[in-house]
């Protein structure tokens, strides 16, 4: 029996296809944008049939969303490893770094930002949304319980400084003026501001 020619077929498990997907999806909106993007330049993209995409994501929208919520979850956990580590918190300290690494994500992911989190669903209703709102309002109800920030409704500020955060940056993006060190001050300014406790009258 003679040697078999043509390549070795390698299968992929369905955890490995859904991310080859997703990282398809990623580029491929990096390069075309949102509304110019289809599933068929995904699949293409992705080397699969286009009925495979649907095996995993019912439509565009929802690789978008699941896109959002794996992007978010990495930088969730980047932000919980910057500030979780041991020794009594220094609130402003932790404000800090969470400003900086909502700046760093927001800049790193500038070719597919406006994509990604600007097109298909409403980003507000979304699990990566809600998810940060919920770091952001743990760390500052643990902030005021401390003595340290002073706010009414951890919640709601919670959402003003991340929407202020990602505003800034949104402008920056349609002005081409994206200036990482101003962005980070002024940032941080803002939000001492926001969570300082009021001085003697």
């Amino acid at each position: 029996m003679g040697a078999e020619s043509g390549r070795t077929r390698v299968t992929r498990t369905p955890a490995d296809r859904r991310r080859d997907l997703l990282d398809a999806g990623l580029k491929v909106l990096a390069a075309k944008g949102g509304p110019a993007t289809t599933v068929a330049d995904i699949t293409a993209e992705a080397g699969v049939a286009k009925g495979t995409f649907y095996l995993y994501f019912h439509s565009k929208d929802d690789l978008l969303v699941a896109l959002r919520d794996q992007i978010t979850a990495d930088f969730l956990a980047r932000i919980a490893h910057r500030v979780g580590r041991g020794g009594e918190p220094d609130w402003w300290a932790i404000v800090d770094l969470y400003v900086e690494g909502v700046i760093d994500f927001l800049l790193e992911h500038a070719d597919v930002h406006q994509a990604v989190w600007h097109s298909g669903p409403d980003p507000r209703t979304t699990r990566s949304a809600l998810d940060t709102y919920d770091l952001i309002s743990g760390m500052i109800e643990q902030g005021v319980t401390a003595g340290v920030f002073a706010t009414s409704d951890p919640q709601v500020t919670a959402i003003l400084l991340f929407s202020a955060l990602h505003g800034v940056a949104d402008d920056a993006f349609v002005l081409g003026e994206v200036d990482r060190d101003r962005l980070v001050t002024a940032g941080k300014e803002f939000v001492h501001k926001a969570l300082a406790r009021p001085g003697p009258s």
